[in-house]
């Protein structure tokens, strides 16, 4: 899938871009809320999470993201609204508290296991949506709750023209794009080290200039 970069980004923003973005749209699209709802998102902090918060705000969603200890400015001023750590509070019992009739939808972008990512839809109520990147949806076992669920593949439907309206959005500052670093070919271990943390904000970029 190819666009124009347009010259107000820069060569990293475009790098950042891509792929996280889309996959951000589609997890968006199939999750479909309307305006007014609530969706959490599992791992908001990330690459994908990061344009997700903005996409669903751009809808007038009712934003929930999780995130680490150091992560929350960050994630409101991407526009949540609600910001969970998860490594001092339950996810499922934090939002349960806070929404006690469920939320409309769910975006996991980080359990690649079935059982974890359906036990954070139990905060779905019925009626709802649940998207994931993480192949880890079992579309039968939701629907026998009542809930929709969709395992996401970046780029599968989207078009080249989703990513010139991502690039445009970006060039007129409509639409931020979270770099954690920036790394040179010579730093790639310093950069898995890097994601391998999970506490990375944004995306990790390689400058493959030399």
């Amino acid at each position: 899938m190819i666009a124009h970069k347009p010259a107000a980004i820069e060569l990293a923003q475009a790098a950042a871009l891509g792929t996280p973005a889309l996959a951000a749209i589609e997890s968006v699209n199939a999750v479909a809320p309307h305006e007014g709802e609530t969706v959490l998102i599992v791992g908001a902090a990330g690459g994908v999470g990061s344009y997700a918060i903005q996409l669903l705000v751009t809808r007038g969603v009712h934003v929930i993201a999780t995130g680490q200890p150091g992560q929350e400015e960050c994630l409101r001023g991407l526009g949540a609204d609600e910001v969970i750590d998860f490594t001092i509070d339950d996810i499922v019992e934090k939002v349960k508290a806070a929404h006690p009739e469920g939320i409309d939808g769910l975006i996991d972008l980080v359990n690649r296991d079935p059982a974890a990512l359906e036990r954070n839809a139990q905060v779905v109520r019925r009626g709802g949506r649940v998207a994931t990147t993480m192949n880890s949806v079992n579309p039968e076992a939701l629907a026998q709750r009542g809930i929709q669920g969709s395992n996401i593949m970046a780029g599968s439907t989207t078009t080249p023209q989703d990513l010139e309206t991502l690039a445009h959005l970006a060039a007129a500052g409509e639409l931020k794009v979270p770099i954690a670093h920036v790394f040179s070919l010579e730093e790639i271990p310093a950069a898995f080290e890097r994601l391998q943390s999970g506490a990375v904000q944004g995306k990790v970029v390689i400058d493959c200039r030399v």
